[in-house]
């Protein structure tokens, strides 16, 4: 998987499977999705810290997904198959960051982080003034050689929160499997 893109797939809940139009679907990279996202059943890896969406996730993923949860919640479902603890963020231990107590969409994002790509697509990201937002800046402001691409909805606008951040793209779906192809051809 390096130097390959890695989506994340958030919270928003607008991006189903049947919006995963054939073009997308073959330029989208690793999928890691947040939860029970829409997508959960196309996604490499699935981050989840809900205890019930776990259980369901465990016994309904497809075979090629990876359940990440946190060490906690692991342990009842060690003998599974396909199922990891989520690593310990390191970088991310100054900001007492918690893998039980964030949303599942920054515990999918810090899990993408984690494992590492020039290039992080975020895909029905749900973005809330309060506590996403700061959570989301914060992450991009640790891992400033990471290029971080919002990838808005066919009819979303692009919002202002980011243009202080140079690390940070927003484009539309169009424009992202563009940016797809030509970054693959570079490799």
């Amino acid at each position: 998987m390096t130097n390959q893109i890695i989506s994340v797939m958030g919270d928003l809940g607008e991006f189903k499977p049947e919006k995963l139009d054939a073009e997308l679907s073959q330029n989208i990279g690793t999928i890691i999705v947040a939860g029970q996202h829409a997508l959960y059943r196309h996604a490499d890896y699935i981050c989840t810290n809900n205890a019930e969406q776990l259980d369901f996730l465990v016994k309904n993923k497809a075979e090629k997904t990876v359940v990440l949860a946190p060490r906690d919640q692991y342990a009842k479902y060690v003998f599974y198959n396909k199922i990891e603890c989520v690593p310990v963020f390191e970088d991310l231990k100054t900001y007492d960051f918690d893998p039980l107590n964030c949303s599942q969409q920054t515990l999918a994002l810090a899990t993408a982080c984690w494992i590492g790509s020039p290039v992080i697509a975020l895909f029905d990201y749900l973005l809330e003034s309060k506590k996403e937002n700061p959570a989301l800046k914060a992450i991009m402001k640790i891992y400033p050689m990471t290029q971080f691409l919002l990838i808005r909805g066919k009819k979303s606008n692009k919002v202002g929160i980011f243009d202080d951040m140079s690390n940070v793209k927003q484009i539309d779906q169009t424009e992202f499997v563009d940016f797809y192809k030509k970054y693959v051809r570079k490799l």
